[in-house]
């Protein structure tokens, strides 16, 4: 759960919840090319604000206390802390069954900055992802490939369906 509370995903997320981008100073080129929308700044940004509640107060728990509101919804956690990460499972699936990791190709990178990406297991495609990133791409086709996976083991008795 850290590791997702932490991940640049969630980061950039709660940076757009805060409406953090409209407060950050970039350069003419990172500007045109939408800079403002790049979860790598965004969640450098928000990392930069924690740190600067922190040092304004000095204080762990005042520090807490206003990242907690952040963090939080009326509900509880917000959602987006609970998504799965595909990578992870397909990756501990394919060591305890067959003791390897997936491999992730780049199939296509398209110039309006989208990634095709297949994902393979002992050199065979499994899925096909797409996404604005590399990282995202990759993620969706992990996503698919254990969707896929997930339903064929359930047809049959070992789990091994690759």
């Amino acid at each position: 759960m850290k590791a997702k509370w932490a991940s640049e995903e969630c980061l950039a997320y709660l940076a757009r919840k805060i409406g953090l981008e409209q407060f950050i100073e970039l350069g003419r080129g990172e500007e045109r090319s939408g800079g403002r929308e790049k979860d790598s700044i965004l969640s450098s940004a928000f990392e930069a604000l924690a740190g600067a509640i922190f040092v304004d107060s000095l204080s762990y728990e005042r520090t807490r206390e206003v990242l907690s509101e952040i963090f939080c919804n009326e509900e509880g956690v917000e959602f987006a802390f609970l998504s799965v990460n595909y990578k992870g499972l397909l990756q501990r699936w394919c060591l305890q069954y067959f003791s390897c990791l997936p491999e992730y190709e780049i199939v296509t990178a398209g110039d309006n900055s989208s990634y095709q990406v297949v994902v393979k297991i002992q050199g065979r495609v499994v899925a096909r992802g797409e996404g604005k990133s590399k990282k995202r791409a990759e993620q969706e086709a992990a996503r698919r490939a254990w969707e896929r996976i997930m339903g064929e083991s359930r047809s049959s008795r070992d789990g091994q369906c690759i």
